[in-house]
């Protein structure tokens, strides 16, 4: 029960020493770890959907054994003929199937304007057993190469301009 009393009150007295602390509390027995579980299966291995495809970049220039980008000269005819890369500003010449009735001499012409490191491609789609033979017209003269007289599908030959003479680069099999 609370008594109210009317007057004054007095002023407060200073505050008591503190007590002593209390003894710790006992510490509880420490717990047991019992053995380790089976590990379960792996779970199956999720991979995500592919990306989209990248854009498709330009495409490069024609590598020389691409004969699409090439200027076709004037076909190589049933007869000794001389063509002028320097003059008609080609770069394949072809001796068409069925046309050789004997073996023919093509001459690399050297006149006109004929640029350093010019490569020729020549075409030969005649199978016949009759030997087309490539002569230089350069200073040098004679025989670069020739195709071989058994031919069972169409050859095409690198030629290649250093300038004075013509040299023959190599000889391929190409599609018929």
């Amino acid at each position: 029960m609370a008594y109210v009393t009317e007057g004054h009150s007095g002023s407060s007295g200073p505050a008591g020493p503190s007590g002593p602390s209390g003894p710790a509390g006992a510490q509880g027995p420490s717990g047991v770890q019992g053995p380790s579980g089976v590990s379960g299966p792996s779970g199956p291995s999720v991979s995500g959907p592919s990306g989209p495809a990248g854009a498709q970049g330009p495409s490069g220039p024609a590598g020389a054994s691409s004969t699409e980008a090439l200027v076709q000269g004037p076909n190589l005819g049933n007869a000794d003929v001389t063509f002028h890369p320097g003059i008609d500003c080609a770069s394949l010449y072809e001796i068409p199937a069925g046309t050789m009735t004997g073996p023919h001499n093509y001459k690399a012409g050297n006149d006109g304007t004929i640029p350093n490191n010019l490569d020729v491609f020549i075409v030969c789609r005649d199978l016949s057993t009759n030997v087309p033979t490539i002569l230089n017209g350069g200073e040098g003269l004679g025989v670069l190469s020739a195709f071989p007289g058994t031919r069972p599908s169409p050859m095409g030959m690198w030629i290649h301009w250093d300038g004075t003479n013509w040299y023959c680069d190599s000889i391929v099999w190409i599609k018929p």
